[in-house]
């Protein structure tokens, strides 16, 4: 929240005023363990419910930036015949920079708060 917070991507607003169906979310909660069995951290994730759209009135498109399984083999089994290492690297809030030419309004959920965020477009 401090990352969306500091790059101002999103805004609360009225839900009665989106000019865009609002796409709805929900809360996953989590608790991770150590290697014992105590609780080391809670964790809450929003999730957008995407699938609940349709084509058309709701998005044109789709895009996302990850390789399909054969690009991932092929680019592996290249490294692994030029004896080339290959390293991952995970980046936590890359999505918040990323440019968007529309924005998207999700609806938080029951009990989070009332109203959307407006995602700004970039």
């Amino acid at each position: 929240m401090a990352a969306h917070k500091k790059l101002g991507t999103w805004s609360t607003i009225n839900g009665s005023n989106t000019p865009h169906k609002a796409v709805k979310t929900c809360l996953v909660l989590d608790i991770e363990h150590d290697a014992e069995g105590k609780k080391t951290r809670h964790e809450a994730r929003l999730v957008a419910q995407g699938f609940k759209q349709a084509s058309g009135p709701d998005f044109d498109e789709t895009w996302a930036p990850v390789p399909n399984t054969a690009t991932s083999r092929f680019l592996f089994a290249l490294a692994a015949a030029n004896a080339s290492e290959v390293h991952h690297v995970d980046v936590k809030t890359v999505f918040l920079d990323a440019l968007m030419d529309k924005e998207v309004y999700i609806k938080l959920p029951d009990g989070v708060e009332s109203g959307c965020l407006r995602i700004h477009a970039g």
